[in-house]
Parts: C-alpha cells; structure tokens; sequence
C-alpha cells in the first residue's frame, strides 16, 4: 500500500492512474486531515522548488565567473548545454568548493509557516518574529521569539535556523535535536540540517544516520542532494 507521501508525489507529477486520481480526489474531499497533509506536502515541494532555481542560477553565475577568471577562451554559448546537462543530474554541485561541504550545500530554509505579506499590518510578536526571519534580521527575530510564551515546535524550529544563519552551529544543532515534531514541513529539514551540521564538524557517522533516515522516510524531501552525500560519505 502506497503512503500518503508517494502519493502526494504522485499528484504532483501527474502520474496517479485514473483510478488513483479519482481516489485521491474523494479523498480530498472527505478527509480534511489528508487535504491539510497534502497541502503541506504541496509547500514544501514548491518552497523546495524555489530554492533549487536559486542554487542553479547561482552554479550558473558562479561557473561563469571561474570561466572568466581564468581568461578561457571558450564562448559561454559553448559550454551552457554542458552545464545544463550537468545541472540536471545533479553533479555540478561538486565542481565547487569541493572541500567545503556545508558551505556548498547550505540554503536558507524558506518560511512555510507564516508567510510574511508585504506592507502588511504586524498584529503580533509571532507576525514580527517572521517578518524579521523573512528579513534576514536573525537577531532581532531571535529576540521577538524570547516575548512568545509556550512556543510551538513551528518557532522553535525557525529560532534554530536563525542561529544556523548567525553560524552558531552548535547552538542550532541543539536546538534542532530537542524538537520532537513528525511536521513534514520541518521533520526533513531537522534532519537535512543536522547532517549538514555533523558533516561541518566531520562526524560523518551522524550525519549519514541522519542522511539514511531522510532518504527513507522523506524521499521526496533534496533527493538528488541527499544521494550525493551519502554516496560521498559512504
């Protein structure tokens, strides 16, 4: 029997039979617990989404730049299919910063929770904490949060990235170790982050534990990059 997860994925890639899709569809409908599933499911498919044009535009401009550098004669024109093809399967990500893993893998985790509307009115301390995530403003977020009692594994979870982004790893590795939560819009992260983490500190052990458990339970969740890395460190 299919989990919701693969099915999830399945309706996103078109690929449900009509049977399936019909299924999935009554579902939807009957089942409010499996329509909030999947729309999670579905906003960190996009948010995940976002972020790998970001990081391909950014291969692009890089790769570019190194090209320049270097005074190479070949036309940019010349090796775009090559860097295409390459992005495609995932394997430029090597060609890089190679000795610098976390660095070369790291990403902003994007706001799922509580999207910030811009210009738009700050009716509390948990719009202002996001407002100022969303900002880049990692310090005074992680002020604002210290004002919310009782914080949800949501803002909890957020706290520790700011201070991922502050470059306090061990601060944030704790943090993310103490959150109990099965969200799929931050279960994969904690994971994703934390082996980045234990990759940083070259506890590779750790890391692919936590490696081996994303590609199991979330293997929708940085597939390519999540490969990667296990096949490198293993």
């Amino acid at each position: 029997m299919k989990s919701d997860e693969k099915i999830f994925q399945e309706f996103i890639k078109g690929s449900l039979n009509a049977a399936d899709r019909a299924e999935f569809e009554k579902r939807m409908d009957d089942d409010s617990a499996f329509a909030k599933a999947y729309q999670q499911h579905l906003d960190l498919h996009n948010a995940i989404k976002i972020t790998e044009n970001k990081r391909r535009k950014t291969v692009l401009e890089k790769y570019e730049a190194e090209q320049n550098k270097a005074g190479s004669t070949f036309k940019w024109y010349k090796i775009a299919a090559v860097i295409i093809l390459l992005l495609g399967s995932g394997s430029l990500i090597y060609m890089f910063n190679a000795e610098n893993v976390y660095d070369q893998y790291y990403e902003s985790y994007p706001n799922l929770i509580q999207p910030v509307v811009r210009g738009g009115t700050i009716e509390s301390d948990l719009d202002q904490f996001y407002q100022y995530y969303e900002n880049e403003e990692y310090r005074l977020a992680i002020e604002t949060s210290r004002q919310l009692a009782d914080p949800s594994n949501d803002l909890r979870f957020y706290v520790a990235m700011c201070y991922l982004e502050l470059n306090q790893k061990q601060e944030a590795l704790d943090r993310l170790g103490k959150i109990k939560s099965t969200d799929e819009r931050i279960r994969p992260a904690i994971l994703w982050y934390k082996a980045l983490i234990y990759i940083d500190r070259d506890q590779n052990d750790k890391a692919i534990q936590n490696l081996d458990s994303l590609s199991k339970t979330y293997p929708s969740f940085m597939t390519s990059e999540v490969h990667e890395l296990l096949q490198e460190l293993q």
